[in-house]
């Protein structure tokens, strides 16, 4: 259980920080430039969800670069801290009993209005990601795709008990981007991390 608050906890507070390129070949980003590998080839969990929001992909993008402002829309993050006003952030989270867990994030490709990717190779829960920005068919706006993927606590074997904590964090991934699309949407946000999507 605590396996699985850690998991969910790290999990849904990274998607803020950026994307995947993880585990696949992982020697390539999703525009194919090559990057540094982070979760051994095919030993991580992924998590893949998406939103469309009725806003321009040059909106979300600023929207979601503002890292410090995320934790108004992801109850999980207590704070985002700049390091260097560009590619460097500490992350501070909620995990198991209350305790807080924090981490450093690198976002490694910055690409104005179409993606993001981050890794954190030494959080407590060691995981990388994407978050494409991509123009929604029919002028409805930008389609937010969000790819994760993390090494569960305990490496390689962890993966084999990561079902429940993959559910959970998908969970947790997907209320955070539709928190994300009210705020953009309407203006909506909840101080108190009640949910704003109910």
């Amino acid at each position: 259980m605590k396996q699985r608050m850690v998991t969910a906890s790290v999990a849904g507070a990274a998607l803020a920080t950026g994307g995947v390129m993880l585990g696949r070949t992982a020697r390539r980003t999703f525009a194919g430039e090559p990057s540094t590998k982070v979760i051994p080839y095919k030993r991580g969990a992924r998590i893949d969800e998406y939103v469309t929001i009725a806003r321009s992909p040059a909106d979300v993008y600023a929207a979601w670069r503002d890292l410090e402002s995320l934790p108004l829309v992801m109850p999980n993050v207590q704070r985002v801290e700049s390091k260097d006003g560009q590619s460097h952030s500490r992350w501070t989270a909620t995990g198991p009993g209350g305790k807080s867990i924090s981490w450093d994030a690198e976002i490694f490709e910055d690409v104005p209005g179409e993606r993001i990717a981050w890794r954190a190779d030494r959080a407590p829960v060691k995981h990388a990601g994407t978050v494409r920005f991509i123009p929604a068919p029919g002028g409805r706006g930008t389609e937010l795709r969000v790819e994760i993927e993390y090494l569960p606590p305990g490496g390689f074997l962890g993966v084999f008990g990561v079902k429940a904590a993959r559910a959970s964090s998908q969970h947790f991934v997907a209320l955070d981007l539709r928190r994300f699309k009210s705020v953009m949407e309407a203006g909506d946000v909840a101080l108190n991390g009640t949910d704003v999507t109910q």
